[in-house]
């Protein structure tokens, strides 16, 4: 449930940060220096539906480990992101391969996320330039509408993306993701906001593909697992652990 805010209170609001200052925000509260979580992830497509239970971890937007743990013809099924590069373990065959550029909006194990999703690749505040596009109330809580537009040569993977930022506290409400055509592509929708130490961040995240009838994707973290900040040693994120998994 949305409405439009009141010209005055609408402009005391957007004069409060930048729009930039807003991203930037809405990025440092998501991710802190570093974080840590377990989460279900579920695909439907129809009546059909497919549930992974999956460990995840991410440092200073650099580094990236993810691990299937649940089914078990997929555990140990893993990612890793070292800076720009991006590598699969595929336990069945005891293989890693590299994921090229090219593939980084292909979806991850087959849900509506893409790989660039579930790693962090992209950094809407650093590749992308902001206009602020409106005032709403989303939830009883006023939203900043923030159009997303890639700079000059960055490395981008959307031609745009539309943003939708919390006042109070910088959590992200949705987001719609363009191709570089114009065309809607994806839409996140975010449930379940809750506080962790200094970020608010969503506990329920769910993604639908627009052109692919009935398919979403949820991802539910455990809230017990969330850990933002804690000292995590870069010797995590490693081809070798990829391999051989983290306890």
């Amino acid at each position: 449930m949305k409405s439009i805010i009141p010209l005055l209170l609408m402009s005391s609001l957007a004069h409060a940060m930048s729009p930039t200052e807003r991203v930037r925000a809405v990025e440092r509260n998501i991710e802190g220096q570093t974080f840590k979580a377990t989460a279900r992830l579920v695909v439907a497509k129809g009546d059909e539906k497919r549930e992974m239970k999956m460990r995840l971890w991410w440092k200073d937007r650099r580094l990236a480990l993810i691990q299937v743990l649940e089914p078990k013809k997929d555990r140990g099924t893993g990612n890793l992101r070292i800076g720009t590069d991006l590598w699969q373990y595929l336990p069945n065959v005891n293989r890693i391969i590299r994921i090229p550029s090219s593939m980084m909006l292909q979806s991850w194990m087959g849900s509506d996320f893409s790989n660039d999703d579930l790693v962090r690749g992209g950094s809407l505040a650093s590749d992308y330039t902001h206009k602020l596009l409106a005032t709403e109330i989303i939830d009883g809580q006023p939203t900043e509408k923030i159009e997303c537009l890639p700079k000059p040569n960055a490395p981008i993977v959307w031609g745009k993306v539309i943003l939708w930022a919390r006042v109070n506290d910088s959590a992200p409400a949705k987001e719609d993701f363009f191709s570089e055509r114009g065309e809607l592509i994806k839409e996140l929708a975010t449930k379940n906001i809750k506080k962790f130490g200094s970020h608010s961040i969503p506990t329920q995240l769910t993604m639908r593909s627009v052109k692919k009838n009935n398919s979403t994707t949820t991802i539910d973290y455990e809230e017990s697992s969330i850990e933002f900040d804690a000292p995590m040693t870069d010797d995590i994120f490693t081809q070798e652990k990829l391999r051989q998994g983290l306890n």
